[in-house]
């Protein structure tokens, strides 16, 4: 239940994970069976919907860039300065690509405050080898046996990574995470989630 409004029944049949989220950015309510097995499907169960509610959206956006922007995107929604907004994004697993679309909807409480309704929904899955840049767990033990590992930059959406890695932002392009490996990149890095030109255009950009 979120404000008494009884909105738990309809986050749980909504399709794709859906979650409420007041102005402020704390999570509110979660469709419970969905939100969970996503959280068990992406390696990490202990995100649970009893550990989420209550706490920021954003305190867990890894990259201040990529913070902002989702804070941005929350924030048009709320002022109603646009009636909704989607996109499309990655959430891979290690083994498994993932074509997502997150749409982000007003929904007014009855004390005329503005809440945004989040519902991320699967377009695209397919199967492929494991890819270790994916993996939080590969690469937390990666760092830990390399502490001094180059930091490779991939963006939040779209999971394209800049190339070659320590190069000038000028003199870098912006790959898939497949490409990255066929030109002998390996998982032997720390990583810095940020935005991509393209994403920074199609996603922030456009929703202005």
């Amino acid at each position: 239940m979120a404000d008494g409004i009884g909105v738990q029944p309809l986050l749980d049949a909504l399709d794709g994970v859906a979650y409420l989220v007041d102005r402020p950015g704390i999570i509110r309510a979660v469709g419970t069976a969905s939100w969970q097995r996503f959280a068990v499907e992406n390696d990490v169960p202990e995100l649970t919907p009893a550990s989420v509610i209550g706490h920021s959206l954003f305190a867990s956006v890894d990259g201040d860039a990529v913070r902002e922007a989702c804070q941005h995107l929350h924030d048009l929604v709320c002022l109603q300065q646009r009636p909704a907004i989607s996109y499309e994004y990655r959430c891979d697993a290690p083994g498994t690509e993932r074509r997502m679309r997150m749409s982000i909807s007003p929904v007014r409480r009855r004390r005329g405050a503005t809440m945004a309704l989040y519902q991320s929904q699967m377009m695209l899955e397919a199967a492929r080898p494991p890819l270790g840049l994916i993996s939080l767990g590969l690469r937390s033990a990666q760092s830990r046996r390399s502490p001094e590992a180059p930091l490779l930059a991939i963006c939040s959406f779209c999971h394209d990574v800049a190339w070659p890695i320590g190069a000038p932002d000028a003199e870098q392009s912006w790959i898939k995470v497949e490409e990255y490996y066929r030109r002998g990149g390996t998982s032997d890095v720390a990583v810095s989630h940020g935005i991509c030109p393209v994403c920074v255009a199609t996603i922030v950009l456009a929703a202005d």
